[in-house]
């Protein structure tokens, strides 16, 4: 099969760019979650072997990528320094949206108590957090993924909207459970810790889901 030059050339600096872009980001939004967590990460995860941490962060990290994913994917320009400040923008801004809403969404739909005692070691919060990000992260990327920059103002109401179903549908489900999901899981109950979770991701997915694709107008 023919290939010309050109588009060996052009292959090769997508998957340097892509490559470049996806370190850069992962690497930005390490220093941002550690800005937020006012820890250490080194400290947590090595010396303290501090699983829950271990466990915020990689909900974290993995919310990140999926943004990564949906910014990556969407349609590039012929100007490589175009892409590189579309992706840059987008990139760094779900970065920093992800960040604020484990540190003061998550708190509110949690309990600050929750987000604390996952710094100190309670392997029960840190899944539930980390499984915040994961949904926080499905959301952002499914309001990043239409085609072409779209409406910037459309996208943070899609993304407010979004972030507020989620809370609310992870507090009716506090409700309709008969023990209290928060204080179980600050004791530290996995089982309920995991349920509460698997919860979060299921919404965040189907949020996700409804918010992909261009904006066509609110009616």
């Amino acid at each position: 099969k023919h290939h010309s030059s050109k588009g060996i050339c052009m292959n090769w600096l997508t998957v340097l760019f892509v490559s470049s872009a996806t370190i850069v980001i992962v690497m930005i939004a390490r220093l941002v979650h550690q800005l937020f967590l006012k820890t250490r990460l080194t400290d947590a995860l090595i010396q303290h072997d501090n699983a829950a941490v271990g466990m915020s962060v990689a909900g974290y990290i993995f919310g990140v990528l999926l943004v990564i994913i949906a910014v990556l994917s969407g349609p590039g320009h012929e100007d490589i320094i175009t892409d590189f400040i579309l992706v840059t923008t987008y990139g760094i801004s779900g970065i920093v949206y992800m960040a604020l809403a484990g540190k003061y969404g998550l708190s509110f739909c949690l309990n600050p108590s929750v987000n604390t005692s996952a710094h100190t070691g309670n392997t029960a919060a840190g899944i539930t957090v980390g499984a915040g990000y994961v949904a926080t992260g499905l959301i952002v990327s499914g309001v990043f993924s239409g085609e072409g920059e779209g409406d910037i103002m459309a996208s943070l109401f899609f993304l407010f909207l979004g972030q507020i179903t989620l809370f609310g549908c992870t507090l009716l489900y506090r409700y309709l459970t008969k023990y209290n999901d928060i204080q179980e899981i600050a004791n530290g109950n996995t089982a309920a810790a995991l349920s509460y979770a698997g919860l979060m991701i299921a919404v965040g997915l189907i949020i996700g889901d409804a918010v992909t694709g261009e904006f066509i107008g609110y009616s």
